[in-house]
């Protein structure tokens, strides 16, 4: 139904393989070959401090986006989403909620996950929200002057920095891979061991990552150079008809010049000109200043929590808004650092059908 390309085999396979060693269950709904809708959960017995069996979105520090894959097709797809829902309460450790994390609110999907959210009588609780860029289609039919501006201003001081041209660079490869690893390790990230190259592990899933969307032409990695030198770098993932960031580096030599501001500015420039896709999703944080500046769309992010059945499992979720905040600072630190939880409930929802 909706993009997601964190969720699909060629990123969820190597990053439960590389980077997280907790059990991971694939919920599935299938017609005999035909998947209908996908969604990697994890099982865990504890809410923060409090003792809950739950269910919840299986993710890791790389994943941006928690929607569930769903059949496109109207006449199966709300089905296999009410059966996926429900389906939750079989995962392993008989769970009582389920939280869904990091799902897009904004598109169809959500339209249909409304009404199915009581999956077992109740009331679903939408327990947080944030928002972040993105840019669409609409936006690029008639120029920003204050961006261009800003984007020739940036060009030329760094021009007359280096002394050489600079120039936007498509190196959607292997070695653009490569160089971009390089590039992130070279800075603050390589010294705070952040960067991908940092750890081993982190680097073979992006490599092994790329390699497949290498293959079907869904990986851009765009480089801001100044001849064979690279200023900064981003890779991108082509998912249907959406480009999500995945991550940015730049050469802190030139950061005055701020060669990651003008990077942002001239790939939108060449989205709009004619990049794939209909939008760009930043997968940028909430407050991230200039990418909301350079994304003037925004896209909302819920976090859900579902009752699976039973009294206990009513009433956790019926608290849930009450005591969100309390739960939200006994979090670990772990998980304090991942929960799109913003400890107050953004809605609630009807019981549906």
């Amino acid at each position: 139904m909706e993009p997601n390309p964190f969720f699909r085999p060629e990123v969820v396979l190597p990053a439960a393989e590389f980077l997280d060693s907790r059990a991971c269950y694939l919920a599935t709904v299938s017609d005999n070959d035909r998947l209908l809708a996908c969604l990697p959960v994890r099982s865990s017995t504890r809410w923060g401090r409090a003792l809950l069996p739950m269910v919840r979105t299986w993710k890791h520090q790389y994943c941006f986006l928690g929607t569930p894959l769903v059949d496109s097709d109207p006449s199966v797809g709300p089905a296999a989403l009410r059966r996926l829902m429900s389906g939750l309460r079989e995962c392993p450790g008989r769970p009582q909620v389920a939280l869904l994390e990091m799902v897009n609110m904004d598109g169809p999907l959500a339209s249909w996950m409304r009404p199915l959210m009581a999956v077992a009588g109740g009331s679903a609780v939408m327990y947080g929200s944030r928002t972040r860029g993105i840019l669409h289609r609409s936006v690029c039919e008639g120029p920003d002057v204050r961006l261009a501006r800003r984007r020739l201003r940036l060009r030329r001081r760094l021009e007359r920095e280096i002394g050489a041209p600079v120039q936007l660079v498509d190196r959607s490869d292997a070695v653009g891979v490569e160089s971009f690893l390089q590039l992130e390790a070279s800075g603050w990230k390589g010294r705070q061991g952040s960067a991908l190259a940092s750890n081993p592990n982190h680097a073979q899933l992006l490599r092994r990552w790329s390699a497949t969307l290498e293959e079907e032409q869904r990986l851009q990695v765009l480089f801001l150079q100044a001849g064979d030198l690279p200023l900064a770098a981003q890779v991108n993932v082509l998912d249907g008809d959406g480009l999500f960031g995945f991550k940015v580096a730049y050469d802190e030599r030139f950061a005055r010049r701020s060669p990651g501001v003008l990077l942002e500015l001239e790939a939108r420039e060449l989205w709009c000109a004619n990049g794939p896709g209909t939008f760009v999703d930043s997968c940028a944080g909430e407050n991230n200043r200039i990418i909301n500046r350079v994304f003037p769309g925004r896209r909302s992010l819920g976090t859900l929590l579902l009752p699976l059945g039973g009294l206990v499992s009513s009433a956790a979720v019926a608290t849930a808004p009450h005591v969100g905040k309390y739960v939200h600072r006994w979090l670990s630190p772990r998980e304090a650092a991942s929960a799109p939880i913003d400890g107050t409930p953004a809605s609630t929802e009807a019981s549906g059908p």
